[in-house]
């Protein structure tokens, strides 16, 4: 069972980095963009330089990898 419990908080991590990952990604001098919690913490960051809204959305992110965390 420990297996099978560290595999699943294993996948769940990769399923955040690709889903981060999957919604913003630059092609050439294009951005393709998807409206997520990916594009948005990339367009805080980046292009709007809001570190309040950032640390926000960090928060936000934190809260429900934890929960899933828990849930598991």
């Amino acid at each position: 069972m420990p297996a099978v419990v560290t595999g699943s908080m294993l996948s769940w991590a990769t399923g955040w980095n690709t889903v981060i990952f999957s919604e913003y990604m630059p092609y050439g001098s294009e951005v393709l963009s998807l409206p997520g919690l990916g594009s948005f913490l990339d367009k805080v960051a980046y292009q709007e330089e809001n570190i309040i809204l950032l640390g926000f959305l960090l928060l936000v992110m934190t809260c429900l990898v934890i929960s899933v965390d828990r849930f598991v």
